[in-house]
């Protein structure tokens, strides 16, 4: 019984330890702590609050929240900064917290899912003090009375909503003409003949009123000229040029000859009409208004008359309309066409410099001819790609296209290397970003030999004129690295001319790593800065340390 008793005692405690230690190597591989800068702040000051966290592999983690440090409130949330020591993946966040009443308060356990895992770190007192004034010394002033804030007038809202409104309401208005004015066909442009045309003048006559608008002498000066043109185009060619006696004989001469069988009635009332005409004209007479009328009503019913009598037209006649309608239609047609370009035209002028006021002349050009550099700026499909072990990160244009021939730097012995670039050095923007694996023998190098080099190598592709500035450069997570830049002379596509450029090359050496990011872009461009000052600020580092 007794042995039994120890054995069993003895496997208890084998299986104890391996659980303790399975559970050991489960909580090593995954350690989380976070630290607080200072647990005593007066009102208003900053707490630094940090979670580290090591792990084996790069995983999702949910870090806390602005609401999961109340009653704390976060003012400010840090980038993760990732490292790389002792084979574990080091992920540092840090936030800035504040409290604006004085007591003690605690900074509430957060929580992290990692892993399919719940992580519970360690919560912190704080005491937060009030702020002591010395009265004596710091001047009381009355409490200053509240004030209107200027509220801001969103000008080109309204003007589009205005524009919009006297757009729809002219369209409106003018519906009917404008569905017109783009429907052109052969009945809107039908050639009338010399009857339709003169019922129709006689019509507007009428219509218009004339004994009461416009002087009597006018309106039998109309009056007859719409019947001596009738007269001129279907029976006597110079009947505008005859006097009212020869008018008449030469129409009694076609009833005489059987050409036309004018009635006695017919021919008596023109003349009586005309010669009335000739006395209103040259002896200012002036008959009653009643007269007139019936004056204009004994033409219309005359001229129906003598179209009664007239031979039909002829096939060469109806041929003959049949050309004038068709021209008639292409005229109007290559009216409505100019007005349509004229009209376009204008309004795109309107719109180019209403634009050009609102936005800038420069801006809308460079919109109209697609500038390059304009289109990169406001792209959205720029590329966030990691290069190299350990990687790192840009964010260009385009994405980088490695390149067969690398870059070689005559102070480095490399056992492998490769380069990414966009464009090549000849063109208005120029990045190349270039990996060095470092033999042992190189492994000491220094990293302003490193970019001094690096100048010597550009030199050998034709850049002249160099001039050269050195400057310490950090990037966004904290990675140091050594930054040269200044001008030079760039070589075109055209033999013997160069373009005036600016360029930044950027430098990091890290354990047997060798990285470098080569920028070089034209000057006096409206937009090149901004594309410079973007693709900086992308570039991280993950960082490889061993202690």
């Amino acid at each position: 019984m007794r042995i039994n008793s120890l054995t069993y005692n003895f496997l208890k405690i084998k299986f104890l330890g391996l659980f303790f230690f399975a559970l050991f190597n489960q909580l090593n591989a995954q350690e989380a702590s976070s630290f607080v800068d200072t647990t005593s702040i007066r009102i208003g000051e900053q707490i630094n609050y940090k979670i580290n966290i090591k792990l084996d592999s790069l995983d999702e983690i949910n870090f806390p929240k602005a609401k999961d440090f109340a009653p704390f409130e976060l003012i400010n949330e840090f980038k993760v900064d990732t490292n790389y020591l002792d084979k574990k993946f080091i992920i540092s966040k840090q936030f800035a917290l504040t409290f604006f009443d004085s007591g003690t308060y605690y900074i509430p356990s957060q929580k992290l899912s990692l892993l399919d895992k719940e992580i519970e770190l360690d919560s912190f007192k704080v005491t937060i003090n009030p702020v002591k004034i010395d009265t004596t010394k710091q001047g009381l002033y009355d409490i200053k009375p509240i004030m209107k804030s200027n509220t801001k007038f969103d000008f080109l809202f309204w003007l589009y909503i205005l524009i919009f409104i006297i757009v729809f309401c002219t369209f409106l208005y003018f519906k009917n003409q404008i569905f017109s004015f783009f429907t052109i066909n052969k009945l809107e442009v039908e050639y009338l003949t010399p009857y339709e045309k003169a019922v129709t003048e006689l019509s507007k006559i009428k219509n218009l009123n004339y004994l009461s608008e416009i002087d009597i002498k006018t309106y039998y000066s109309d009056l007859t000229f719409v019947i001596r043109n009738f007269i001129e185009e279907k029976i006597i060619d110079n009947a505008l040029e005859c006097t009212t006696k020869e008018l008449i004989q030469k129409l009694s001469l076609l009833k005489t000859s059987k050409k036309l069988n004018f009635s006695n009635s017919t021919l008596k009332n023109i003349e009586d009409v005309f010669s009335r005409a000739d006395l209103v004209k040259f002896a200012k007479y002036e008959p009653d208004t009643q007269s007139a009328s019936t004056d204009l009503e004994t033409l219309t019913k005359e001229l129906e008359k003598i179209k009664l009598i007239l031979p039909e037209p002829s096939e060469e006649e109806l041929e003959k309309n049949l050309k004038i309608q068709e021209d008639l239609r292409r005229k109007r047609l290559k009216n409505r066409n100019n007005k349509i370009a004229i009209y376009s035209l204008l309004s795109l002028f309107l719109i180019y410099l209403t634009a050009s006021i609102i936005y800038g002349f420069t801006y809308v050009n460079d919109k109209i001819f697609q500038k390059q550099n304009l289109i990169f700026l406001e792209s959205d499909n720029w590329v966030s790609s990691s290069y190299g072990a350990p990687p790192i990160t840009i964010s260009t244009p385009e994405v980088l296209i490695r390149n067969t021939d690398s870059l070689t730097f005559s102070v480095i012995e490399a056992s492998s290397k490769s380069e990414f670039s966009f464009n090549n050095i000849k063109d208005p923007l120029y990045i190349t970003l270039t990996n060095f694996k470092l033999t042992e023998n190189s492994s000491s190098i220094k990293l302003q030999d490193v970019m001094v080099s690096s100048i010597e190598t550009i030199e050998k592709l034709g850049v002249k004129n160099i001039i050269t500035k050195f400057e310490k450069f950090q990037t966004p997570n904290e990675a140091e690295g050594l930054m040269i830049y200044g001008s030079a002379d760039f070589p075109v596509d055209k033999p013997n001319q160069f373009r005036k450029s600016k360029y930044k090359i950027f430098g990091f050496i890290n354990n047997q790593d060798y990285k470098q990011i080569f920028i070089s872009w034209e000057e006096n461009d409206n937009y090149i800065v901004e594309i410079i000052d973007r693709i900086i600020n992308s570039i991280e580092l993950v960082k490889n340390k061993t202690n």
